[in-house]
């Protein structure tokens, strides 16, 4: 957990910057919520010329567990030419909601408009719940690249015998943004196929407002 305002930075500037790599797995007691990496509260995750890669896989007992979460404020950033990859599993806990990667209050960009890539690679939870969707940016998060760089995101959602509510990609919500300017956005979601009454499973959906745009020479794909 990067929590109140933590910071965990790689900012070396010149060519030949190690990765900052975090891998973290969740807890498995049962009815906790057992998130693989969380960045929270202000807490930041930095980058410069290095490569900065998380990986999380959320607890297999707990319920709303989240491979990869960044929210209230947390940021991801890469300042640089570093690329940003995030590669998040959900929890498989009865109570659902396992997402792979979650953006809820949050930023992830890379802002430094060089070669300076963001790659979301999120897969839902197996519960037997709802919402195990693969990626969800919700509630004014922002996932954006500036310049040449590339934004590539690819949902999984997860199975499951309620899969109601459950998308590969969910982007949502007054404010929530994602976003290009001259390199290509590819939005890719997997639908599963949930099983139980209520399977309601869905690629890539958008609501409320969400905004995805480039504003430059970038393709969107979806």
């Amino acid at each position: 957990v990067i929590d109140n305002a933590a910071n965990v930075s790689g900012t070396q500037t010149t060519a030949g910057a190690g990765t900052l790599t975090l891998t973290g797995t969740g807890g498995a007691n049962v009815g906790s919520t057992h998130q693989g990496v969380q960045v929270t509260n202000n807490g930041v995750v930095h980058t410069q010329v290095g490569n900065a890669s998380i990986t999380g896989t959320a607890g297999v007992l707990g319920n709303a567990s989240t491979g990869i979460e960044v929210s209230a404020g947390g940021n991801v950033i890469s300042a640089g030419n570093g690329a940003i990859v995030l590669i998040g599993t959900g929890g498989n806990g009865a109570g659902g909601t396992g997402i792979g990667i979650l953006v809820d209050s949050a930023r992830v960009a890379s802002t430094g408009g060089g070669a300076g890539n963001v790659t979301f690679t999120g897969t839902g939870g197996t519960n037997a719940g709802a919402a195990n969707s693969g990626i969800v940016i919700r509630n004014a998060g922002n996932v954006a690249v500036l310049g040449a760089a590339k934004l590539d995101l690819t949902g999984n959602a997860g199975t499951g015998t309620g899969a109601a509510g459950t998308y590969g990609i969910l982007v949502t919500d007054a404010n929530t943004t994602v976003s290009v300017v001259n390199g290509n956005l590819t939005m890719a979601g997997n639908a599963q196929p949930g099983t139980g009454a209520g399977a309601t499973v869905v690629g890539v959906g958008f609501n409320g407002s969400a905004l995805v745009t480039s504003t430059g020479t970038g393709n969107v794909v979806i």
